[in-house]
Parts: C-alpha cells; sequence; structure tokens
C-alpha cells in the first residue's frame, strides 16, 4: 500500500507543488498561490494564510487588540496554540528567517487584501446593475411583485473525493475515543467524518483489510456489566462498527481511490463542499491537536532510536528534536 506525502502536491489543485508552508503540511503549485493565499519568503518555502496570521501575531506586529495577541503576551495559549508557537521558534533559527522575511510576507498579505476588497465592490456593484431587468422584461413579469426576485441560489457543489478533501474530516480511533470523553456532543461531531474500519478477511487467513466509510450516525447499545456501548454506523458497512475496529493509521491514496469507485458505483453519497467544509470547522483544533501528538509520538520514536543506537551523525536535528521534546513535555 502506497502513502504520499502531502507536501509533494499541491493543495489546490493536485498537481507539482512549487512553495511549501514552513510550518504545516500544505504546500502550493505556481498557479495556484494568489488563489490559495500562500506567501512565499525563501526559494520553495513560505507560510499558508492561517500559519502566516499565526507568525504576525507570534512576531507581535498586528493590531493590539487582538485577542489571539493578548494571550500570547499573557502566556494563555491552548496547547495547539504553543505547539505551534515553539515549533515555529525551531523553523525561524533552522532557516535563518528575519523580521525583514516576516514584514516582507505581511505586505503580501496587505496587498492582497486590499486587492480582494477592491474586486468585492466591483463584483456588488456588477450584482447589482444585473438584478435590473431591462424594460421589456419588466413587461412580462407584471403578474406579481414576489415574480420580479432575482434568485440568488446557486446550485450545490460537490467536493472531490481526493486525499486533502477527506483528510479535512478524517478521525483516527485515537481521536474518536477522546471525543467520545464527551457524549453529550459526540454523535453531532463524528456525523459526517471518515474513518478507517479494519476488517476480518474473508477467509480468515489472510492481515486484515481497512475500508475508508464516512459515519453516518450512531446507536447506543448494552455493554458488559449493563454500560452503555455506542457504536458507529455507516452507509456501506451492513454491521455496527466498534470504536476499537478503527485504525490509528495515516490516510492513503489507495484509501481514496476506493472510496471514489464506491461513489462513481453510486453505492454512495458524493459529499458536498458545504458539508467538508462545516465538519472541518468544526473539529480543526481536535484534529489539529491529534496530528501534532502523533507527530511527538513519532519524534520520541526517532529520539530513541538514534540514542539506542547511537547515531546522532545520522540525525543532525536530534539536539533540535530533544531540545523541543523537552520544551513540551
Amino acid at each position: 500500500m502506497s502513502w504520499n506525502c502531502a507536501r509533494h502536491f499541491c493543495s489546490n489543485c493536485g498537481g507539482k507543488p512549487r512553495i511549501m508552508c514552513y510550518c504545516c503540511p500544505k504546500a502550493i503549485c505556481h498557479q495556484c498561490i494568489d488563489s490559495a493565499e500562500f506567501f512565499p519568503i525563501k526559494q520553495e518555502n513560505g507560510f499558508c494564510k492561517d500559519c502566516m496570521n499565526f507568525v504576525l501575531l507570534s512576531e507581535g506586529i498586528v493590531d493590539s487588540d487582538s485577542s489571539l495577541h493578548k494571550r500570547m503576551s499573557l502566556g494563555d495559549l491552548s496547547t495547539r496554540e504553543r505547539y505551534l508557537k515553539e515549533y515555529y521558534e525551531i523553523i525561524k533559527k533552522q532557516y535563518s528567517l528575519t523580521l525583514g522575511d516576516i514584514q516582507s510576507a505581511r505586505r503580501q498579505l496587505k496587498n492582497r487584501e486590499k486587492r480582494k476588497s477592491c474586486e468585492s465592490l466591483d463584483d456588488a456593484n456588477k450584482n447589482k446593475r444585473s438584478r435590473v431587468l431591462p424594460r421589456t422584461k419588466l413587461c412580462f413579469n407584471t403578474t406579481s411583485p414576489s415574480e420580479e426576485v432575482v434568485s440568488s441560489k446557486t446550485p450545490t457543489l460537490f467536493a472531490a473525493v481526493v486525499l486533502d478533501n477527506i483528510r479535512l474530516a478524517y478521525l483516527r480511533r485515537r481521536l474518536v475515543g477522546k471525543l467520545l470523553e464527551q457524549p453529550e456532543s459526540f454523535e453531532n461531531k463524528v456525523k459526517g467524518t471518515f474513518v478507517l474500519v479494519e476488517l476480518p478477511s474473508p477467509d480468515g487467513r489472510q492481515r486484515k483489510t481497512r475500508q475508508l466509510v464516512q459515519v453516518t450516525g450512531t446507536r447506543k447499545t448494552s455493554g458488559d456489566h449493563d454500560e452503555v456501548d455506542i457504536k458507529l454506523l455507516a452507509s456501506n458497512i451492513p454491521n455496527e462498527i466498534s470504536i476499537h475496529m478503527l485504525s490509528n493509521a495515516d490516510l492513503s491514496e489507495k484509501d481514496c481511490e476506493d472510496l471514489r469507485q464506491q461513489v462513481q458505483n453510486g453505492l454512495l453519497r458524493m459529499p458536498t463542499v458545504e458539508e467538508l467544509e462545516q465538519k472541518a470547522r468544526v473539529l480543526h483544533e481536535e484534529i489539529v491537536d491529534d496530528i501534532i501528538a502523533t507527530e511527538l509520538r513519532v519524534l520520541q520514536v526517532k529520539i530513541d532510536r538514534a540514542n539506542e543506537k547511537g547515531w546522532r551523525r545520522e540525525y543532525p536535528l536530534i539536539s533540535c528534536y530533544i531540545g523541543r521534546s523537552n520544551q513540551i513535555s
């Protein structure tokens, strides 16, 4: 089973990337830099808009009334924000980033915001003009004033079943277990997300297979000692899914290919852009925290392996890893 790193594909179109974000796995190609709001700084690296805003706050070059800036000055950051700030300090030293580099990226951000503001005003004026029907059409629409209202509804946009989109709403078993600690909001958060289910092979001889499914709901069942057990429901799996059946593995392109094939065969409904955006917005903090925790575990394994075998020369950044790990712990 192949594994594809998100940094080697454009986050916007899936093409060959040109600029990679210093602080997150996002990457972008030359044609999508403006539309995806990427800010090049040095050679093949830069910042996406989310990381750019956080870096500006970290450097203290934003408005002083920003709530996040106030929390930074007071040291009152969430776990995710604290990890990101510490990681940025490491990146800044490793790549010799200066305040001038950040100021240059800030000017790019301001210029794009001004350009977007002008474009939105132009679009608003165009929309107003388009709503004024010609006099010849008004003659045919005199039956009722309500019929003169121009509908502004747009057709539903479907999201492409690709790795970057599905990752926005993908939950590992560990994160599902953590969400289960808040049962009152559990169903609302997991419904519509994607999980990897480990299924036994039909003959029982081969190793387990895994299938990417979309959660359609939950069901409470009676467990041992009259305890309530919560199961997940999926449209393409007839049986209820126990939490222990979920995988902690990363998504692969092969998983998305299988899911895409089921959608093309009419076995699954294609997700919409609005659904994925809403789900990603609700779960963003939990998913990012889970990714950081996973990376820290991998980092600790590398540190232990380097210490055990004395391979410090083969791990030139081991001192940075150890320092970062000590800061976090």
